[in-house]
């Protein structure tokens, strides 16, 4: 009947059974036998009823009540410091509200234990942190104290962690906040919210840090404008860094305002800059050079350095987005020339460097600036920055044809975005990944990639990396037969591209989908999706693009049976083929594939020799190629499921 009824009542939940049996042996109602515990005949039985037909929180209120006064107490202190809970804050809370207890700490806590109340969380050590049984038992013993008294115990909680931990308070900082906040001390609670806020931001705890930093903001004496200034500079670069332009886009248009206010140069410099660095990252380039240039007007009147080092910083990586390489390269180097104001700045400048580098094909140049930057991002212990440096390293990899180094490199820059909570380089790690697996022949994997990315560059309003995977998404679906959801991505990217002038990736677009037009038979299309392409490439000096497209229009040639146009074509690509360094060509076995077509249309000496010449030329590319992937399946599938290679192979067979 006991077990029966205690089981009814506890709901199978063992820590409730435990209490009500603990309470009825307390009270006396139990008593030991052979068979185990009994209600005893000789105890009240009414009693025993009433207990077992009452909720939990009843039976653990009267369990507490009954306990040592001092204990109870201990108890109620510690429930104030949570479930789990630092017997130093404990013995520091007794200390001072009890200063006339008897009994010591060591002696409170085994009594505790005994009463089943709490453990150690490591009973094999001299653990110094307890945990309540239950968060009930804990919420129970916190329940019963009053208002007054419960602001009082975490005024005293605040008081210990300061000092018990008073050389290492950063970890704290949100607890500070928390006991100030039930102590009813809106000042406290303010200053310690706004350095739990910092504290979160550098560790990535994008959430939390964004938490903190509105409270500190609600809490904000509305004249205190110098303050709300700063609140609102962080918790913008955190909405930056998780990727939350709604906010973000709310935290610029804020600290503009509260810049005027101030009419503080250096303020709305920075305020400024932040909007520039807003409309950058949303693809409003003519936004940003505004907003940017305002900046440095501002910046080099105040005789502002470390200010005109960023507006110069940042008008680099503007003109670098719109593939004003020249422009980009003249403004981080004006950067760097001044960044001894700013190591950070420094580092960044050459890291942006980098990319302007690799935009125009120097591939060694480019690994040489994202080594430097990577080292001086490691000794600043900055993670974003060394996480963007080694994710441009691997994308060189991917150029080399290194594939396997390059989805090595993906994979560590998801883990990097992952625990330091930017959207932004997981997006990034996720395109870089889908284009390793597209060259190794793993096109639905690839496509799952990018999908992923898709949805994470529309949240960030990232246009232009939207369209990327956009496009590689169709690339993938071409070769795997899909060509009407090929031709539908082709058209997305191309329209995004166009809405932000992106002639880089607009040229890529078009050449990729020409590729599906001409499997779906639609030579016409093909055609002059291959001639925009080429005029866009030609606009932007882009030599190794340039002779992709020219390549492709030969083909389409072909195709349409002008064997004479096409073979004209070829003998004139295929040496300047050879002097395009291999790595600024980004389907050198297409192009090789293209031309021994072309060749083979003619059966002549000079043909032949021209088509075997091809084919050896290819051949051995992708021979080094496989030879560098040290995965066996790997190499298979490079070799074997990329259409390309295989058409190759069995030619050269």
């Amino acid at each position: 009947d006991l077990a029966r009824d205690v089981t009814a009542q506890s709901d199978g939940n063992p820590f409730f059974a435990e209490q009500l049996v603990l309470y009825l042996h307390e009270q006396g109602l139990l008593s030991a036998t052979a068979a185990g515990w009994q209600r005893d005949p000789a105890a009240e039985q009414d009693t025993a009823g009433q207990i077992l037909s009452g909720d939990v929180r009843t039976v653990l209120t009267a369990r507490l009540d009954r306990l040592d006064p001092e204990l109870r107490r201990s108890v109620q202190m510690a429930s104030v410091l949570g479930r789990e809970f630092d017997t130093r804050l404990l013995a520091a809370m007794v200390e001072e509200t009890m200063p006339a207890a008897q009994t010591p700490i060591a002696h409170v806590l085994a009594a505790g234990r005994k009463a089943r109340l709490w453990s150690a969380v490591d009973e094999s050590a001299a653990d110094v942190r307890y945990l309540f049984r239950h968060e009930l038992l804990r919420s129970t013993a916190y329940d019963m104290q009053l208002r007054a008294r419960l602001r009082g115990l975490h005024a005293r909680a605040a008081a210990a962690i300061a000092t018990v931990f008073g050389d290492e308070l950063a970890p704290r900082y949100a607890d500070l906040a928390y006991h100030h906040r039930r102590a009813e001390q809106p000042a406290e609670e303010r200053h310690f919210a706004a350095l739990a806020g910092r504290y979160a931001a550098d560790q990535f705890a994008n959430r939390d840090a964004m938490r903190h930093l509105e409270r500190a903001l609600a809490l904000l004496d509305p004249d205190d404008a110098v303050n709300k200034f700063e609140l609102l500079l962080l918790h913008e670069q955190v909405a930056d860094t998780s990727g939350d332009r709604t906010r973000q886009r709310a935290d610029v248009d804020a600290l503009l305002q509260v810049a005027a206010q101030l009419a503080q140069p250096a303020r709305l410099g920075q305020a400024l800059l932040r909007a520039g660095h807003h409309a950058r990252v949303t693809n409003d380039h003519a936004g940003a050079v505004g907003q940017l240039t305002a900046a440095l007007d501002l910046a080099q009147a105040d005789d502002d350095p470390r200010l005109t080092v960023a507006c110069f910083n940042g008008l680099g990586k503007v003109e670098w987005r719109r593939h004003r390489y020249d422009a980009a390269e003249q403004h981080l180097i004006a950067a760097l020339a001044r960044a001894e104001v700013d190591a950070h700045l420094a580092a960044d400048s050459v890291y942006h460097l980098g990319l302007v580098d690799y935009s125009r094909g120097k591939l060694d140049a480019a690994n040489a600036r994202f080594d430097a930057a990577l080292t001086r991002f490691i000794a600043l212990g900055d993670r974003k920055g060394e996480a963007m440096a080694l994710s441009m390293i691997g994308a060189v990899e991917y150029r080399l044809g290194r594939y396997d180094h390059a989805v090595t490199i993906a994979e560590q820059g998801l883990e990097a975005a992952d625990a330091i909570g930017w959207t932004y380089l997981r997006a990034h790690a996720l395109a870089s990944l889908g284009n390793s697996l597209f060259d190794l022949g793993q096109f639905d994997a690839c496509r799952a990639r990018h999908r992923q990315a898709v949805d994470l560059y529309r949240s960030l309003h990232d246009q232009e990396g939207e369209a990327r995977s956009l496009d590689t998404i169709g690339l993938a679906a071409t070769l795997l037969g899909d060509l009407a959801e090929a031709a539908t991505h082709f058209e997305d990217a191309a329209t995004r591209q166009r809405e932000i002038d992106d002639g880089p990736g607009l040229a890529y677009t078009l050449s990729h989908h020409a590729l599906a037009l001409v499997a779906a038979g639609d030579l016409d299309g093909a055609q002059a999706a291959l001639e925009e392409a080429l005029a866009l490439r030609t606009r932007l000096d882009d030599a190794a693009g340039a002779l992709e497209c020219r390549v492709g229009l030969a083909d389409v040639a072909r195709r349409r049976g002008r064997t004479d146009v096409a073979y004209a074509a070829a003998v004139a690509l295929w040496p300047e083929f050879r002097a395009t360094p291999v790595a600024n060509v980004e389907a050198p076995i297409r192009v090789c594939l293209s031309l021994a077509r072309i060749f083979q249309t003619r059966d002549d000496p000079a043909a032949r020799a021209w088509t075997q010449a091809v084919i050896d030329y290819g051949h051995a590319l992708l021979d080094a190629r496989a030879a560098a992937l040290a995965d066996p399946a790997m190499r298979a599938g490079f070799l074997t499921a990329v259409p390309e290679h295989r058409a190759l192979l069995d030619m050269q067979r």
